[in-house]
């Protein structure tokens, strides 16, 4: 009979293959993760463009910027219109300019703790378009505990915004806002004194376009926000730790008298800078809705004069 021999490999053949595919697997792996943070990087920046775009409709219908609202304890309220009565930030008045106005549309008719409680379940649905691909985070994450809201029932999980917008050079130091929404609360507020803000949009004021002398395609509208990475998945980053719905707070603003910096652990005093977490740069959408990414080490004279609209 006819002997037939099977050729198998053997240990040190088998060892080289695998020594190959792991040299194969780790050449390709950078550019497996290159490309899809490139991927990522262009979601954001459209993004950035559709907030813009949005915001370019609001003016087209008030002939203004968004306000920035009250105050870090204040709520959005749906019904007190988009000016000075407006308790919540620009991020809340931008909902029917992004096609999201049904997330406050159906709570203008309820009242008492039914409203509080509506308007604490509307502080916990997640915006995509809010959101960076790039950036670590549940869609909802744990509120600090020392936020109590005044017109909203108690919010444990809130929505968040990598985008901030642009307060200018001048930090307006804005605080928790007004007791209650009485008259009487409202006037005897001590309300920031606005001349002094550079920017586009503060506490219960904005600037309209036609303000921006600067040009607008040489100004900042709205740019991603540095965040500590300690505060990806919890409320330790002061600047990231409570609903974007919420009135003017370092959780919706920026501003340009610091440089920009990268994600980092570290906490204080970085919370007041434009940044990400992509590893050489931050996108902005300049007033004119064109969106640019610019890189950390920008000259911090012309960031500041940027974030300026004189």
């Amino acid at each position: 009979m006819t002997q037939h021999s099977r050729r198998a490999l053997t240990l040190i053949e088998l060892l080289v293959c695998i020594a190959i595919v792991a040299v194969v697997v780790a050449v390709a792996l950078p550019g497996v993760q290159a490309s899809r943070e490139a991927s990522r990087k262009t979601a954001c920046s459209n993004n950035l463009r559709q907030l813009a775009l949005g915001i370019h409709q609001f003016h087209n219908s008030y002939r203004r910027i968004p306000t920035n609202g009250w105050g870090f304890r204040w709520m959005g309220e749906p019904g007190r219109g988009t000016e000075e009565q407006q308790p919540g930030g620009w991020a809340f008045q931008l909902l029917p300019f992004i096609e999201q106005g049904q997330i406050s549309s159906s709570i203008s008719a309820v009242s008492g703790t039914e409203r509080a409680n509506r308007l604490a379940e509307m502080a916990s649905i997640p915006i995509s378009i809010f959101r960076c691909p790039s950036r670590p985070g549940a869609p909802t994450m744990p509120v600090a505990a020392e936020i109590n809201y005044v017109n909203a029932a108690n919010v444990q999980f809130s929505n968040r915004t990598d985008y901030a917008i642009n307060e200018g050079d001048w930090v307006s130091n804005s605080g928790p806002g007004p007791r209650s929404a009485s008259l009487t609360d409202i006037r005897s507020y001590p309300w920031i004194d606005s001349q002094k803000v550079t920017g586009v949009s503060w506490e219960r004021g904005s600037a309209r376009l036609s303000d921006i002398s600067d040009g607008t395609s040489y100004t900042y509208l709205i740019g991603e926000k540095r965040v500590s990475e300690l505060g990806y998945g919890t409320s330790a980053d002061n600047g990231h730790d409570q609903s974007m719905f919420s009135g003017v707070d370092l959780d919706t603003t920026r501003w340009t008298h610091v440089p920009p910096a990268a994600d980092s652990r570290h906490m204080e005093p970085l919370e007041r800078r434009f940044g990400a977490v992509h590893f050489s740069g931050f996108h902005v959408s300049m007033c004119d809705t064109s969106v640019h990414f610019f890189s950390y080490s920008i000259d911090a004279k012309l960031h500041r004069e940027q974030g300026t609209r004189r």
